[in-house]
């Protein structure tokens, strides 16, 4: 493949601004994707890569395809930012939410959890050559897990507040911070980490 302008733009597949302060277009559905520093790349066996950025919203990437490309965005109101591992169970790819490693992050609370079906999207030439349908937020994942005291940040609009001033010492902090994944080998069960609570929450992929 080649690595021309086209590749390293800054719209989508969509025709969105891939970081909504890019210099021209329009920010994506659910609010776009406000800062693209890459937290996490989650790869699936299906060659897919999950690429969680810091201030919310989720890019979608072919492997197989060179130059990389881009086969699903999603806006910060649909996956929520700082997600840092994610594990795969058949064609379900679970993804999480937390916090941000920035002092901005010190006052944010965030566990959540999202399930995408890893065989729903398209190829990197499918999506390039317009071989496929293509829209923004789709395949829509599910949210499989949402902290009630989760604060109204990195995307999140749900949040019953601002800031969370409760510190990070566990079992005294009110604070939640999703980070760490681990598929039980039957993949029956999928465990998410929580570096500021100092728990361990189990979901059954069924």
């Amino acid at each position: 493949g080649d690595y021309n302008n086209a590749d390293l733009g800054d719209f989508t597949p969509s025709g969105v601004c891939k970081e909504n302060t890019c210099a021209s277009g329009k920010i994506g559905d659910a609010g776009g994707r406000p800062t693209n520093l890459p937290i996490c790349p989650i790869p699936s066996t299906n060659n897919k890569v999950y690429i969680a950025l810091a201030g919310g919203g989720l890019l979608v990437a072919d492997s197989r395809s060179t130059p990389m490309a881009i086969v699903g965005e999603y806006g910060q109101a649909v996956v929520y930012g700082a997600g840092c591992a994610g594990g795969q169970s058949g064609d379900q790819m679970f993804i999480n939410a937390g916090v941000s490693a920035s002092s901005a992050g010190a006052v944010q609370s965030m566990f959540a959890v999202f399930a995408f079906d890893d065989s729903k999207f398209p190829s990197g030439d499918e999506v390039r050559y317009g071989r496929v349908p293509y829209s923004q937020n789709s395949p829509m994942p599910i949210r499989v897990f949402q902290d009630a005291g989760n604060t109204r940040t990195n995307g999140n609009v749900e949040g019953i507040k601002d800031s969370d001033t409760t510190g990070q010492l566990p079992g005294v902090t009110t604070r939640r911070d999703s980070h760490g994944v681990a598929v039980n080998p039957n993949d029956k069960f999928i465990y998410m980490g929580d570096r500021i609570a100092n728990v361990m929450e189990v979901f059954n992929v069924n």
